[in-house]
């Protein structure tokens, strides 16, 4: 009789014993959110070329065009949850005459937007405030092709067409 009691408290005793072990052992480290990479915004360049500074030469390149802080950064963390924060923000205009283009840089305080994102061989694809970017990985450069609004006035209102733009960001 004193053989099985011992036994079932032996089981009993180990079973407990796996329990506290398998509870106490989880790995820390897979718990902490961690930063895996942060990309800096190193050209933002049009679909065509213009002169935005009036200085008399056309180019598609927005850092030569326009006196502007494009201080863009995206953040990446190892939970697949980052971050895109931007300085300035950048606003196309079509002037009154139908062709114009003018460019406007919106120099002001600091614009965060909280991303999830996934990445499949070369491709890094970002969901920001609902709406999917795919980037593509080549080296250590991440390049993003969108399009921005071109808008027909300085009200907002009315959108004439949508410009090409190429943002490429270095890996910092």
């Amino acid at each position: 009789m004193k053989t099985k009691t011992i036994n079932i408290k032996l089981r009993s005793l180990t079973i407990i014993f796996l329990a506290l072990l398998a509870f106490n052992c989880s790995d820390d480290e897979d718990e902490k959110v961690t930063t895996v990479e942060v990309w800096k915004v190193t050209s933002i360049t049009t679909e065509n070329v213009y002169d935005f500074n009036k200085d008399g030469t056309e180019s598609n390149d927005l850092f030569s065009e326009l006196d502007c802080t494009f201080n863009q950064t995206l953040t990446f963390k190892s939970d697949k949850t980052g971050l895109f924060s931007a300085a300035s923000t950048l606003a196309l205009y079509v002037g009154a005459d139908g062709n114009t283009v003018e460019a406007a840089c919106i120099q002001g305080e600091s614009f965060n937007a909280d991303l999830t994102w996934s990445e499949t061989e070369s491709n890094r694809t970002l969901l920001i405030n609902g709406e999917s970017i795919v980037g593509t990985i080549s080296g250590s450069q991440l390049i993003y092709n969108s399009e921005l609004p071109v808008y027909s006035d300085d009200s907002g209102d009315s959108i004439e067409y949508y410009e090409g733009i190429r943002f490429v960001y270095d890996l910092q």
